[in-house]
């Protein structure tokens, strides 16, 4: 149990980070793309950076870089549904494509972790 609070710890601070500095480059994209490619360009960008810490800090399990080609299985679903819920939080709430990217944060977060976990420890024994 103590484990398990130890890694869900690490992956909100590891998580936290990441996802400030994604949201950065996203905010940023907006500037020169649409919403629907600023959060494709910073989604693919944190997608890497999470590889590198979830495999290195939160689980401490051995990074293999062969798993980063695997990887974005993990990260597909998310995108789908990130993707999907930012539109239907922009087009049809109304919400400000600023902010609505933190509601995606908030919900998939706990999906992410659980796949994270599945992935990088099974997959490692």
């Amino acid at each position: 149990m103590k484990s398990i609070r130890g890694e869900s710890l690490r992956f909100l601070i590891a998580g936290g980070a990441n996802t400030t500095l994604t949201y950065l480059i996203y905010i940023v994209l907006l500037y020169v793309v649409s919403y629907s490619m600023a959060f494709t360009i910073a989604f693919i960008i944190g997608m890497i950076i999470a590889f590198i810490l979830n495999s290195l800090y939160v689980f401490r399990a051995p990074l293999a870089w062969s798993k980063l080609l695997q990887y974005p299985i993990i990260y597909a679903l998310q995108y789908v549904a990130g993707l999907t819920l930012l539109a239907l939080l922009i087009e049809y709430i109304g919400l400000d494509k600023r902010i609505a990217p933190i509601f995606n944060v908030m919900l998939l977060t706990p999906l992410t972790f659980v796949l994270n976990k599945w992935f990088l420890l099974t997959r490692a024994e």
